[in-house]
């Protein structure tokens, strides 16, 4: 699979509106502190209107490395098109993935069929060691995320992807890509990840 992040469209984008922006839950992340979930409510905030004002409402991604101040001040920002974004072609986004002890990837994908994140979004989370909270932030203000706890094992994750793929014959058309995710989401908690 290629590090793009690749999203689910219906027939149309939807474009971002201030309600949207506004609509934003306050998450408190499982294990974090009140000035990281802070800090992440922020960046989901300021990564819908990057999209909105910057990038017609395409996908955007924010890489930031959670410290105990929130997050650092350096960031990684993408911007991506309607239907995918490669995090790893910004330089930051790709040192602070390779580098760090304890990342936080939050992505924007424009991909309101589905509403929740994608095989590609998965498997780009269960790849990056680093990684360790993956949040979709749709365009009408939604949140979804995924996030290793420490019982994580990569080895499991990674078998039980490739079951799911496999028991679907390959994955050959969006709807059975769909199925597939929110097949993995349901079953995460099994290898040490939690999905809100």
């Amino acid at each position: 699979m290629s590090d793009s992040l690749f999203s689910k469209t219906r027939d149309k984008k939807i474009a971002i509106t201030d309600i949207a922006i506004m609509k934003v839950p306050y998450i408190e992340y499982k294990g974090l502190t009140e000035l990281q979930n802070k800090a992440l409510y922020d960046s989901a905030r300021h990564l819908l209107v990057v999209s909105k004002e910057s990038n017609n409402s395409n996908e955007v991604s924010i890489t930031v490395e959670l410290n105990d101040e929130g997050i650092s001040d350096e960031y990684g920002l993408c911007l991506g098109s309607e239907h995918m974004v490669d995090i790893l072609s910004d330089p930051r986004s790709y040192h602070i993935i390779h580098s760090c002890n304890s990342c936080a990837v939050v992505v924007l994908h424009n991909h309101p069929s589905t509403q929740t994140l994608s095989l590609w979004d998965i498997s780009f989370f269960i790849k990056y060691a680093t990684i360790k909270i993956m949040a979709v932030v749709t365009n009408q203000g939604n949140i979804h995320y995924i996030m290793k706890k420490e019982n994580y094992s990569f080895d499991k994750a990674k078998q039980m992807l490739l079951d799911i793929i496999n028991e679907e014959s390959g994955i050959d058309d969006k709807r059975q890509s769909y199925i597939a995710s929110l097949r993995f989401l349901s079953l995460c908690s099994e290898v040490g990840l939690y999905y809100h």
